[in-house]
């Protein structure tokens, strides 16, 4: 009898051994592992290898491994959630890209500029854009994920939706005095004309009719012959 019980229990292990399986058999997308574990193929995910992986970006949060460092890679770089159906991101209000990677420029730019990484703004050398800052480099981990606007010329605000009022000198601020500058051209000679660029991207032509171009209405020029022979005060003039 004891015999008997024993070879009935052995039977029924092995049944039990034979009938396990893997859940949902991995649903095609991986294979069964050790105490029945699937071992999902790349890019799906779940118990059952059933949902699509979603793109990993630098998270734009995270918990933090040591000092200064909370951003390590993750799905939908934690903003946002994973559609495991189609493998797509849904990203949370002002977050766009795969795996919401980047910032969404305020309303577009509305139209008015371009938008930009925070690591080219930094690197931008034109004067009327960001205030003249030259070579400068944003190495920071979210250099190509924080953006901005750049607005064209006569808009400005976070969205660059407002005209640009326009600016000139205040006529009633005290002990002002004309501007004065030296400007030296070796050519022998021909016409041409000055450009002058404003802090906000427009750009002004001096009258060509006056002194032959080459001043503006409130300037003059001495004329020699030879610049060799005036005088460094007369060729500062």
């Amino acid at each position: 009898m004891t015999k008997w019980l024993f070879i009935v229990t052995l039977l029924a292990i092995l049944a039990s051994v034979s009938m396990a399986a893997c859940p949902n058999k991995c649903s095609g997308h991986g294979k069964c592992g050790l105490n029945d574990v699937c071992q999902c193929m790349q890019n799906w995910v779940n118990g059952d290898c059933s949902g699509r992986q979603c793109p990993f970006t630098r998270a734009w949060h995270d918990t933090a491994q040591r000092d200064d460092d909370a951003h390590y890679y993750a799905e939908y770089g934690n903003r946002g959630t994973c559609d495991r159906t189609t493998g797509e991101c849904a990203c949370d209000a002002g977050f766009v890209g795969s795996g919401c990677r980047r910032m969404q420029c305020p309303n577009d730019y509305s139209g008015h500029g371009t938008c930009e990484f925070i690591e080219e703004l930094a690197s931008d050398s034109f004067h009327h854009r960001i205030g003249g800052v030259q070579g400068r480099k944003y190495t920071l981990w979210d250099q190509e994920k924080v953006m901005g606007c750049v607005c064209d010329a006569n808009f400005e605000g976070h969205d660059c939706s407002f005209h640009t009022c326009p600016k000139g000198d205040d006529a009633l601020t005290p002990k002002q005095y004309d501007m004065v500058q030296a400007i030296v051209i070796n050519q022998p000679g021909g016409e041409g004309y000055l450009t002058n660029h404003d802090p906000y991207g427009n750009a002004y032509h001096d009258r060509e009719d006056h002194a032959r171009g080459i001043l503006g209405e409130r300037c003059y020029v001495r004329q020699y012959s030879n610049c060799s022979t005036a005088s460094p005060q007369q060729r500062a003039q």
